[in-house]
């Protein structure tokens, strides 16, 4: 049995594609969803990342951020910004927590 992080059931392995984390009907919900925000949103040839600032010019490190609960689009993001983002559960409760240990360590 393994646990879907998007439906919350556990199901049967068989539900779920290898090496992923949702399963298969949640995975291609998501799927259609991804594909309507790049449908009504184009990927720029190059953005200043809102979060670092940086002027980004090549299309792979040009990323969508979205909200993963409510799957609307948000902006977006440079590679970095956006995998720290992720590396965070985009919970701002944890990124505050990051500021404040980064400001106590100086």
């Amino acid at each position: 049995m393994q646990k879907c992080l998007m439906c919350k059931y556990s199901k049967e392995k068989c539900f779920f594609s290898p090496r992923n984390l949702y399963c298969k009907p949640c995975a291609n919900s998501y799927r259609r969803c991804l594909r309507k925000m790049y449908k009504k949103y184009p990927k720029p040839t190059y953005i200043i990342c809102p979060i670092c600032e940086r002027t980004i010019t090549e299309s792979r490190f040009i990323h969508y951020d979205h909200n993963h609960l409510t799957e609307k689009f948000r902006n977006f993001l440079c590679n970095r910004c956006n995998s720290g983002l992720g590396r965070f559960s985009d919970n701002p409760i944890y990124l505050i927590n990051a500021i404040k240990y980064l400001h106590n360590s100086i």
